[in-house]
């Protein structure tokens, strides 16, 4: 298999389409046979996915995934949509994170959230986020699992 890319002058992929030997479109390990992306000057901002010319979710549960970056162009939030723009659970249940850095470029806080930008736990965990300094751990703030019927 192999994949096409299409780039703007700059040399950033806009879109990606996958194709078996024959030169047929496949659908890649994400469940789409296309993908695109967006930047915001030369940082990836999003990329969203595509079967069939349609869009779709992804395998790993939504359409888009939105990147924040900080002044040294590491990626500390990321956000994920469903097909019509709102908020969506990923595959490993949060509808967003957001990563913060200690002075040595290592990740100290890691925070999960709902689809309505609440504070949740981590992935399998009790903690909604844990802040460390990697000796101990500074602070846990421990978030009670809470329901939503989603309308």
């Amino acid at each position: 298999s192999k994949a096409m890319f299409t780039c703007d002058k700059k040399g950033n992929v806009l879109t990606e389409i996958f194709y078996d030997a024959e030169g047929n479109r496949i659908v890649n390990h994400e469940g789409a046979d296309e993908v695109h992306y967006e930047y915001n000057n030369s940082q990836k901002s999003s990329e969203s996915y595509f079967l069939n010319g349609e869009a779709v979710l992804c395998s790993s549960g939504y359409h888009t995934v939105r990147y924040t970056y900080n002044n040294s162009n590491v990626i500390i939030r990321k956000d994920f949509f469903d097909i019509d723009g709102y908020a969506v659970s990923c595959k490993d249940g949060y509808a967003s994170v957001a990563y913060e850095f200690d002075a040595e470029g290592r990740t100290c806080c890691t925070r999960y959230y709902n689809i309505y930008g609440e504070i949740q736990p981590a992935p399998n965990e009790i903690y909604a986020y844990t802040r460390k300094d990697y000796n101990k751990v500074l602070e846990s703030e421990i978030c009670l699992q809470h329901e939503y019927n989603r309308i």
